[in-house]
């Protein structure tokens, strides 16, 4: 199965968007450390096009943080669908 290339991907780290764009170097990247030549191999393949995602729409932070009642839940809506049980039979 074919996968179109390159995949985008929404992040809300403007230094993660410049470090892709080959605009950033190590000095500023303080969570890439010793796989930093593998992750600018991977980038200079251009395999994934990284693009900006404001922080308050980023569904990733459902995954990655500890979030008040009222984000998760907004956060959870939007990747639930809600779907009647006859559907599903």
């Amino acid at each position: 199965m074919a996968m179109p290339a390159p995949h985008c991907i929404g992040v809300d780290n403007t230094t993660a968007i410049a470090f892709s764009k080959g605009n950033v170097r190590r000095s500023k990247l303080k969570h890439i450390d010793a796989r930093q030549q593998w992750v600018e191999h991977l980038r200079d393949k251009q395999l994934c096009d990284l693009t900006y995602v404001n922080t308050t729409e980023n569904i990733a932070d459902f995954f990655t943080k500890l979030l008040p009642s009222d984000r998760f839940i907004a956060l959870r809506d939007q990747l639930l669908v809600n779907m009647p049980i006859s559907a599903l039979i």
